[in-house]
């Protein structure tokens, strides 16, 4: 990944934290060329959680871990790297509509409503990934800000 991207890129999550809507989930769109290094994520600094999403079933993982980033104020990134499972898809719609989601045991009774704070939702994921591989036919309009990197490209 060029310099140029990884520096807006930095930018970009950094303004995150001026959000004041917890309706707004960040989708940050990588081209071909823009694949990051295995650790780019995990190295950007203390502020932001990492989450490689390579299990479409992940999803109790994926709220803990959401749930532990919230707690420690950190911006939680879900990288998206496998087609994401009905659960995971409505916990992306449930925070894009209400600022919230609802968690419910196994029998369906309402465990526990999670408020989300602003700005710390952003899902990473490369274009033809989501083009090819997501089967949610309305994926990109989940999403509130999206940063495409594959604008940035100077041919």
């Amino acid at each position: 990944m060029k310099r140029e991207i990884k520096e807006k890129l930095k930018k970009f999550l950094g303004d995150r934290r001026l959000v004041q809507n917890s309706k707004d989930i960040a989708l940050v769109i990588l081209g071909e060329k823009e694949t990051p290094k295995n650790d780019f994520w995990q190295k950007l600094d203390s502020s932001v959680s990492y989450f490689l999403l390579n299990n479409p079933f992940e999803f109790k993982k994926v709220v803990n871990k959401f749930i532990e980033a919230q707690e420690k104020g950190r911006i939680f990134l879900l990288d998206i790297k496998t087609n994401p499972s009905d659960r995971i898809i409505q916990l992306l719609k449930e925070i894009s509509h209400f600022g919230y989601f609802n968690l419910y045991d196994e029998k369906g009774n309402l465990v526990e409503n999670v408020k989300v704070k602003p700005g710390l939702l952003v899902v990473v994921a490369q274009r033809n990934f989501i083009e090819k591989e997501v089967t949610y036919p309305r994926f990109y309009g989940i999403f509130d800000t999206a940063f495409d990197t594959t604008f940035l490209i100077e041919e």
